[in-house]
């Protein structure tokens, strides 16, 4: 019998590249999430920061009028940074959501494809197992057959 051929094979080794190449991109997505928090973080820890030192200041007596101003300029800056951050945050989140939804969607496809693959195998094991008894039947028939003209013969 024929060695056992899947016409879809190629299929499959197709979508094992595109999920590897679909990890990577979700692994880059990740990466990206957590450098856009580092930065959030980094606001935020800025912004604390700076309220402390005015605070600070207030408190160590009266303080100058425009350098007052000038840090709590800032400090509304700061705020805004956070805020816009926050949103940048969120939108990486989102792609790394829509990076790893790509990755099941591919992996399920490669499931399938090699469930399919296992069950055309064993419909090919099962038919190779039948061609071999048909083939030892016939081989144990011409032996009795050859016996019963022995036999006859003498």
């Amino acid at each position: 019998m024929k060695k056992f051929l899947f016409k879809l094979q190629r299929v499959i080794d197709v979508k094992k590249s595109i999920e590897k190449k679909k990890m990577q991109e979700l692994a880059e997505a990740k990466r990206h999430v957590k450098i856009e928090k580092k930065k959030l973080e980094k606001l935020i820890d800025n912004k604390i920061r700076y309220i402390t030192m005015f605070n600070e200041l207030k408190e160590s007596g009266p303080i100058n009028a425009s350098d007052a101003n000038q840090i709590l300029r800032y400090i509304d800056k700061l705020r805004k940074d956070i805020e816009k951050q926050k949103d940048t945050v969120e939108i990486k989140i989102k792609e790394a959501g829509r990076r790893r939804n790509d990755l099941v969607e591919t992996v399920k496809d490669k499931k399938i494809l090699e469930k399919l693959r296992e069950n055309k195998l064993v419909d090919y094991n099962k038919d190779v197992i039948k061609e071999e008894q048909t083939f030892l039947d016939e081989v144990g028939a011409v032996k009795s057959a050859r016996g019963e003209l022995i036999k006859i013969n003498t």
